[in-house]
């Protein structure tokens, strides 16, 4: 799991990073630390998001849509 997985398990519930950290017991600066790739998900953070955000196919479909247009938007703007 890195930050753009806590990213788009964050936007797939429909959480802001406030209310996503509020939910899993930590700081919005800690959690925005993560998904901008500052740090990597701590154990404790991966153990918290796998107890209160279940995983399902649902999920996973949006997960690969998520990293497909993350690639495009990286590549574009690494390009222009």
């Amino acid at each position: 799991m890195n930050g753009n997985t806590v990213k788009a398990i964050r936007l797939f519930n429909g959480e802001s990073q406030r209310s996503f950290a509020k939910l899993l017991g930590f700081s919005y600066s800690g959690i925005a630390a993560v998904e901008s790739g500052r740090y990597a998900p701590s154990e404790r953070l991966r153990a918290s998001i796998a107890r209160k955000f279940p995983i399902d196919e649902s999920f996973i479909i949006f997960l690969r849509d998520f990293e497909k247009i993350n690639g495009i938007i990286h590549d574009y703007t690494i390009t222009h």
